[in-house]
């Protein structure tokens, strides 16, 4: 069965979002818009808001799902987080974090990294 883009992102995303599941996070939401981007989900475990930026690949791209969060793409996620807490007053502990996953070419093999508290590159910080 054939994805496209949109398709494969979601199903990315979905497999993300049971992952949390599986490790006592509670999604509070999904796909999340405002005027500078997409939180992919936000998650609280613990008291501590987890915006999660969800990369899913093929293993067949020749790439990692990390390569893929550019430099102006962790601007427009900061940008997007930081409009997100000033919108919502949120008061709350929070972090940002990220679930990296590669689809295998053989039997849709899967590999999932998850990357908590993710610092963004310096230039990002700089330029905010």
């Amino acid at each position: 069965m054939y994805l496209n883009r949109r398709q494969f992102g979601q199903w990315g995303e979905n497999i993300a979002k049971q992952y949390l599941l599986d490790h006592d996070y509670q999604i509070c939401g999904m796909n999340i818009y405002n005027r500078y981007g997409e939180i992919d989900i936000l998650a609280l475990k613990n008291g501590v808001f987890h915006f999660v930026e969800v990369k899913t690949v093929r293993e067949s791209t020749f790439g990692f799902p990390e390569e893929s969060l550019t430099v102006y793409k962790q601007s427009c996620l900061q940008r997007t987080i930081i409009e997100f807490i000033e919108e919502n007053e949120v008061i709350e502990d929070w972090q940002v974090d990220l679930i990296l996953i590669t689809v295998g070419s053989i039997k849709n093999k899967i590999r999932l990294l998850f990357v908590l508290d993710y610092e963004f590159d310096e230039q990002v910080i700089e330029s905010f």
